[in-house]
């Protein structure tokens, strides 16, 4: 068999694997919802005031401040 050949394979799932995949699904797209939710606020808590304070510091505009900083 070489790398030009397609395989073609039929997979029948059980309906109950059918309902686990279904599971593991949703709480791999909950996880990433909580995971992007748990960014926005430790950015917004943490990063932005951070980046004020250093923006001040230097006098640099707030919006320049953020794509350099962000950037570096």
């Amino acid at each position: 068999m070489n790398a030009t050949e397609v395989i073609d394979v039929d997979v029948d799932f059980t309906e109950e694997q059918d309902s686990a995949t279904f599971i593991v699904w949703v709480l791999l797209i909950f996880c990433a919802v909580v995971s992007f939710w748990f960014q926005a606020v430790l950015t917004e808590e943490r990063f932005v005031p951070a980046l004020n304070v250093v923006s001040v510091k230097f006098n640099i505009p707030d919006d320049v401040a953020g794509a350099t900083l962000m950037a570096a």
